[in-house]
């Protein structure tokens, strides 16, 4: 049975820490397929400085198009209603003929994992690849995933900390963003007018 590894979120605009983040996986997992999910309606995010759905599969088309065991998933922005993790599942597991699914999930998300849509069925169909975002989440991490009784494991490797919601903050006030995103990331969205509030108001 074949595996794959789930990776999901808004990519809102991807960044360095999310190659970063790929690169890692890919060092532990032996380049396995990884299978990026562009998060369609968010179930628990703000909506109004989303970028459209084309403009996130494009950045990360440009992004990882280098890589040969990543693949973008348009599931999730197919629907018009809000993206649920379980429904994602369950299409890989048919797209792919049942494989074995790990799912990355950040340390930050964690905490609040019990209060994901259908979370114990999530956890019967996925290994959970829990990224540490922050050394101090470490014995906060291993209790939770002792309480949960979920099968996981903890990857640590110096992942960069870079916060999309920085980056629009940025490009809205006119700051710098280099260093943040590769320069094929940073000219898309400045030749597409992308983050500036004023188009949200």
């Amino acid at each position: 049975m074949k595996s794959i590894i789930v990776y999901g979120g808004t990519f809102n605009p991807p960044h360095y820490g999310h190659i970063n983040c790929v690169d890692a996986i890919s060092r532990k997992y032996n380049d396995q397929k990884i299978i990026l999910v562009p998060v369609g309606i968010p179930p628990h995010k703000e909506t109004k400085s989303l970028a459209t759905k084309q403009q996130r599969i494009d950045m990360l088309n440009l992004m990882f198009a280098g890589y040969s065991n990543v693949e973008i998933c348009e599931y999730e922005m197919m629907s018009d209603r809000k993206s649920f993790t379980i429904d994602t599942i369950h299409f890989l597991k048919e797209k792919y003929s049942n494989p074995n699914i790990k799912l990355v999930i950040g340390s930050d998300m964690l905490m609040s994992f019990e209060k994901w849509y259908r979370y114990d069925e999530i956890l019967q169909n996925v290994k959970l690849i829990v990224v540490l975002r922050d050394e101090n989440h470490l014995t906060k991490v291993k209790l939770i995933v002792g309480e949960l009784g979920a099968n996981s494991e903890i990857l640590c490797d110096n992942i960069i900390e870079i916060s999309s919601t920085d980056i629009r903050n940025n490009i809205d006030k006119g700051a710098e963003i280099t260093g943040m995103l590769p320069k094929s990331i940073e000219d898309y969205i400045h030749s597409n007018n992308m983050y500036l509030k004023k188009k949200y108001l």
